[in-house]
């Protein structure tokens, strides 16, 4: 019984990562395209400097639309066992408690985060898929699921060492609660009360980057580096090669001619 409440303490906060990854990968990807569309000046030969920003202009509309439910996904991963009774309990108390802005506290951080990150990312990825391409002028089909898989680790594993401070800075400003305090709750009527008078550990993100490196050197802003990695770059490799063979399915079911690039 230990044992399953220890596994399960693993997954807290799981429930809202789904919901919250699922509208956030396909916001991405259309994005990506539509803002590569509009940005190109020619569809045949798409430049690295206009893939990096399509994939940052994507990152940061799929940051804005689904933040509040990275907000709820940080919160029931580090609250108390029962502070939430889940993800709609979580953004309900947040607004209540901090009003609507609440929800998107640290999207300033975030959103100077997803730029390089989804720059790099999606750029390097769709680079290495148009080199692909190239090198293959005779193939109708474009890379196999193993050339996807590794592309889309390579091109994560640049953007996470790009964009990791923003991300770790940004996760500790959700996690604080609002203005820095805790969420409280009257354990008798389970209705939110004032916090007891504390100062606020961060005031903001520049705040936040000068405690975190005055407490922890540089190599402070890259603690759960390799944790994340270990996390990230098995979903955003197999997000890729699934995205890119669903889409070629889909393609062949509705007859769909397009280029494989």
């Amino acid at each position: 019984v230990e044992m399953a409440r220890m596994w399960r303490a693993f997954y807290r906060g799981n429930g809202a990562n789904v919901v919250k990854i699922m509208p956030e990968s396909a916001i991405r990807f259309m994005g990506y395209e539509f803002f590569k569309s509009k940005i190109s000046g020619d569809s045949e030969e798409v430049t690295v400097r206009e893939r990096f920003v399509a994939g940052a202009m994507a990152g940061c509309l799929g940051q804005v639309l689904i933040y509040p439910l990275e907000i709820s996904k940080t919160r029931l991963a580090v609250a108390k066992s029962g502070e939430f009774e889940g993800i709609f309990d979580c953004i309900a108390k947040t607004v209540q408690y901090g009003g609507f802005w609440g929800l998107y506290k640290g999207l300033g951080t975030s959103i100077l985060g997803v730029i390089p990150y989804a720059g790099v990312d999606l750029g390097i990825f769709y680079t290495l898929k148009s080199q692909w391409v190239k090198s293959h002028p005779d193939s109708t089909q474009g890379p196999d699921v193993l050339t996807l898989l590794l592309y889309g680790a390579v091109s994560s594993t640049f953007g996470q060492l790009v964009a990791y401070p923003f991300q770790l800075i940004r996760t500790k400003l959700q996690a604080q609660g609002v203005r820095g305090s805790n969420i409280c709750y009257d354990a008798g009527t389970g209705h939110i009360v004032a916090p007891p008078p504390r100062q606020n550990e961060y005031n903001g993100m520049v705040d936040c980057f000068r405690k975190t490196v005055q407490q922890q050197g540089i190599k402070g802003l890259y603690r759960g580096l390799g944790p994340n990695f270990l996390k990230a770059l098995p979903s955003i490799a197999i997000s890729y090669a699934a995205f890119e063979k669903v889409k070629e399915s889909l393609g062949e079911m509705f007859d769909v001619r397009r280029k494989v690039a």
